[in-house]
């Protein structure tokens, strides 16, 4: 069962709603009655002068999070949403894509997203019969569904042996999301990254991190970063090796904000939309979290090396797009983190889908 334990809420919204909220938030009572603090807007129009416009215009989708206490962000998310329903939203001009519910804002507590895995110039910790069994697994894509391009985001802990920078967006509500130098404190990011050049060696990897040291991430930093990739145009497809560990009814309610940004692509004309490619997760029959659950995401999920279904993989919503490729097991692991990162024990081990949708992206490549 999910625990409302976060000290955080989201709200998403387009650009103009979010600010409209900023500007009249001491009117509400909720944030007095909760002590939810202002929320703090985390500004993509500043991660690249290329993207800027994008992100400054009205209608572009924007996220904020809000502080609170641990433990009331589902009683303060309800209530804000039902307030608003009773504010002055006359005031405003209203957006072509309302969030479901029939408010140009949807707020969420906040939950968390962790790397969907059991344990060339790219440091490679795998196997080398595990490289190539993976290689040979790639579905074969047809070229009207392939991305249009080979710029790939890897939304992960980062990338590391290669030099160059990569986008963090990791405590972005307090500093916005930074160009760093690129590093992988846990691997989890590096394998994945391998995985894909290997599949396709032309490919374009732009590593993003959202997760931490331990693989782990609050939802802001991947909705932020998710709604960065997927709008700002600058990429072909997005790999998301993750997956909330949400169970029970709240699993179709958190991560939504992923689909209202899915809807502000298609309202601001953005064309083509990036191939999202989601890991199905790894809880062994249990529903599948978000990105899997959003409906145009294309979801993978693992095989064992019998090239059966594996034991372990999450289950997707009925009528996702699927796809399936190896992603080994506890006993027949792909590879060790230990000799690129030092990581010991059970997480240091390489299988999940995770895996597998790198696999997956790499044959969506053109």
């Amino acid at each position: 069962m999910w625990e409302d334990t976060a000290d955080y809420s989201t709200v998403a919204g387009p650009r103009w709603a979010v600010e409209a909220l900023l500007e009249f938030w001491h009117e509400l009572e909720t944030p007095r009655r909760f002590e939810v603090s202002h929320p703090r807007l985390v500004d993509l129009s500043r991660i690249s002068e290329r993207t800027a416009q994008r992100f400054n215009d009205s209608h572009s989708p924007a996220i904020a999070v809000a502080r609170h206490r641990s433990g009331v962000g589902v009683q303060a998310t309800a209530r804000l949403q039902a307030e608003m329903m009773i504010s002055p939203w006359w005031r405003y001009p209203m957006p072509p894509y309302p969030a479901e519910t029939g408010l140009p804002l949807l707020w969420e507590p906040g939950f968390q997203f962790r790397a969907a895995h059991g344990g060339g110039g790219i440091p490679d910790p795998f196997d080398p019969a595990k490289l190539l069994a993976l290689r040979e697994s790639a579905p074969t894509i047809a070229d009207h569904r392939k991305a249009a391009g080979r710029t790939v985001a890897v939304l992960d802990t980062g990338i590391r042996g290669v030099g160059g920078t990569m986008l963090d967006f990791l405590d972005c509500d307090v500093h916005g999301p930074q160009l760093v130098a690129a590093d992988d404190p846990h691997g989890h990011g590096t394998a994945v990254a391998k995985i894909i050049e290997t599949i396709r060696g032309n490919a374009v990897i732009n590593p993003v991190r959202v997760l931490d040291h331990r693989a782990e991430a609050k939802s802001y930093e991947v909705l932020a970063a998710l709604m960065y990739t997927l709008f700002c145009g600058e990429y072909d497809l997005v790999n998301a090796s993750l997956t909330t560990p949400v169970f029970g009814s709240s699993e179709t309610a958190l991560g939504r904000t992923i689909d209202f940004t899915l809807l502000a692509c298609h309202a601001n004309g953005v064309s083509p939309v990036p191939v999202l490619v989601a890991a199905a997760g790894n809880t062994r029959g249990k529903a599948s979290g978000y990105p899997a659950r959003v409906s145009e995401a294309v979801v993978v999920l693992a095989k064992d090396e019998q090239g059966r279904p594996a034991r372990y993989n999450s289950t997707p919503p009925e009528q996702a797009i699927t796809e399936w490729a190896y992603g080994g097991s506890t006993t027949d692991s792909l590879g060790d983190l230990n000799s690129l990162t030092g990581l010991t024990g059970a997480g240091a081990q390489l299988w999940g889908t995770s895996f597998a949708a790198a696999v997956v992206s790499g044959a969506y490549l053109p």
